[in-house]
């Protein structure tokens, strides 16, 4: 029917317009033309739809939902291109020739009302069914995980899964989100003896919340996210029967390490999402990962905590984000940043950590020829275990922006910075770096620090950092054993390779003829500026001031002969005369570099130079 419109006539009361009768009778059929549309609307996608975008109970909402719509394009197309968010269904009606809803079950009554629901979303309690439990309804929960993920359509869904103790996944085939009800704790007991002394009774299982049992790994799949609760490997478990494995692991399978043999050809695993997540092995020497993820492109790990295991959270991942990482008693590390030619390192960011009582804390290392870099490693503790950092590799990688920011290291029984043999580190630096060496009296030698530095460039490896210790020594360097040494009767020596300026205070650049640990007092010729800026050499230990330094030079050592001088230039290229040393002799010699202590310096890794 068209739109009856009212003659109001000319004027008021001019006689031309609609008598009465007839003006409330065009009333009457415009109003019956408005609700029965409405009944057809509401026949065609169901009284009742509960979504955001297209609740159609009224006119005035349907009039809301097609505003949401873009203005000149077919409104028949935009509802279908809307399917997903109406709900996939048996096709009841088409607006425009062009159907509203999918295939699938919808309950509905000849001429009434179709009740239309979203697919995808199952709910696990222990309470649950697996018998009676069904899909997209909460009051009818699922009693395993297993069967819940069985319901789920093949393009995967939600598991909802409530307070309580679950087995795990077995067979992990489609893309899923599992949300639990709340973080578990461990059973430990934890003591405070006083501010810088915490003990923990070692865990056995997982409390409260939500825990499954037995750890998982989604190879080979996108867009799995995790969130809210634990997963319990712990030692009860395995003792009652279950295997030991990673908590989570996250890869694609025919090109992981972890999980099969590597491939040099890779894809990569995107949308993986951890959020609030506890894992628990069974105990430091479990052969196992917390957490592994590689062949990852932009993940996203937020508040994880892992225990036990011999890795806590190894990524060998591109552009992830872990934020807030807390690892306890690891038997190899806590976290391990991990590059190799079938899973390359790249633009990953760590940023906020927590690492207790590791054999190492963390683990920089590069494989088969992989280059290392883009690595950022922010605003974290690293309390006990035996080394804070180790920077190690395989072959001749090289490891380019390592940053290192904000970084606090408190009483590790060794080392807190270390390196193997023959590395080129690249635009890699420390900042704002605080040590507070409480172990140093088991360290040995009074040395705090264990760095050897290869050909760099000049890099900066720390500033603005200090090095609070009780001995001696804060760090100790040198630039690795056979392959970074100046030989027998070889003519060359060390330069600092950067510019010296005024904050270089309590570095010492050297040569020994011991590649071992050694404080400065031992080295057989170096220098260093003292805090009132005066030069000084060292011969055979012994120290002597021979000048003001004159900032902004090059400094170098050179050996000819038997005979050793400490040099100048301005321009790394033109040397001056600044000192002969009374020590002589032809043996081969190691650079070494020592840090006796102090605050606020910069420190450039030297380079070992040859006649």
């Amino acid at each position: 029917m068209a739109k009856q419109i009212i003659n109001t006539g000319t004027t008021g009361n001019d006689g031309t317009g609609d008598p009465l009768r007839t003006a409330l009778g065009k009333v009457n059929l415009n109003f019956t033309e408005v609700y029965d549309d409405v009944a057809t609307i509401k026949l065609i996608v169901g009284s009742g739809i509960s979504d955001a975008d297209t609740v159609v109970d009224t006119l005035s909402e349907m009039l809301t939902v097609f505003q949401t719509y873009s203005e000149g394009v077919d409104i028949a197309t935009q509802i279908a291109s809307k399917q997903s968010t109406l709900v996939s269904g048996t096709t009841l009606k088409t607006f425009g020739g062009v159907s509203l809803l999918g295939a699938g079950d919808i309950p509905s009554s000849a001429g009434g009302s179709a009740t239309v629901k979203k697919t995808g979303f199952a709910y696990v309690d222990v309470a649950g069914s697996n018998a009676t439990g069904v899909v997209n309804d909460a009051a009818k929960p699922f009693l395993t995980l297993d069967a819940a993920y069985s319901a789920l359509p093949a393009a995967g869904g939600v598991i909802a899964v409530g307070v309580g103790v679950f087995s795990k996944l077995t067979t992990i085939t489609k893309p899923i989100s599992i949300i639990g009800c709340g973080v578990p704790s461990p059973d430990w007991t934890i003591t405070q003896a006083n501010l810088s002394t915490v003990t923990r009774s070692n865990p056995t299982k997982l409390l409260g919340g939500t825990v499954i049992k037995g750890g998982m790994d989604f190879l080979s799949l996108s867009n799995i996210k995790i969130f809210n609760l634990g997963i319990d490997v712990g030692s009860e478990y395995v003792l009652g029967g279950g295997t030991v494995s990673n908590g989570l692991g996250f890869a694609n399978s025919t090109n992981s390490e972890q999980f099969n043999t590597p491939s040099p050809s890779y894809v990569l695993v995107t949308g993986i999402e951890i959020r609030n997540v506890i894992c628990l092995l069974p105990n430091a020497n479990s052969l196992f990962h917390g957490f592994v993820a590689e062949n990852t492109f932009g993940m996203v790990v937020e508040n994880l905590t892992t225990i036990f295991g011999v890795h806590g959270v190894a990524i060998k991942t591109t552009k992830a984000h872990l934020k807030n990482i807390n690892c306890f008693n690891h038997g190899v590390d806590g976290i391990i940043v991990k590059s190799n030619n079938y899973s390359v390192t790249s633009q990953n960011v760590i940023d906020g950590f927590n690492i207790n009582d590791c054999a190492t804390g963390i683990i920089l290392e590069a494989k088969n020829n992989a280059t290392f870099r883009d690595v950022k490693i922010c605003n974290g503790y690293i309390n006990g275990g035996t080394n804070a950092v180790n920077v190690t590799k395989s072959n001749n990688q090289e490891f380019f922006n390592c940053v290192f920011d904000n970084v606090t290291v408190r009483g590790v029984s060794a080392n807190y910075f270390m390196l193997s043999t023959n590395y080129v580190l690249k635009g890699c630096f420390a900042e704002d770096t605080y040590i507070d060496n409480t172990a140093v009296a088991s360290v040995g030698s009074g040395t705090g620090v264990d760095v050897i530095f290869g050909v760099t460039d000049g890099s900066v490896f720390a500033t603005g950092t200090n090095w609070n210790t009780t001995s001696t020594d804060g760090l100790y360097g040198h630039l690795a054993t056979t392959a970074q040494k100046l030989n027998a009767s070889t003519n060359g020596g060390i330069s600092s390779n950067f510019l010296v300026t005024a904050d270089s205070g309590g570095v010492v650049f050297g040569l020994n003829t011991a590649s071992s640990l050694t404080i400065y007092q031992n080295m057989e010729v170096g220098w260093f500026v003292d805090g009132a800026n005066n030069l000084n050499a060292i011969n055979n230990g012994s120290i002597t001031i021979v000048g003001t330094i004159v900032t902004n030079r090059y400094y170098r050592i050179k050996r000819v002969g038997a005979n050793y001088t400490l040099e100048s230039s301005p321009d790394n290229s033109t040397w001056s005369l600044v000192y002969n040393y009374s020590y002589t002799g032809t043996s081969e010699m190691y650079p070494v570099v020592d840090i006796a202590g102090g605050a606020g310096f910069t420190l450039r890794s030297p380079k070992l130079f040859t006649l």
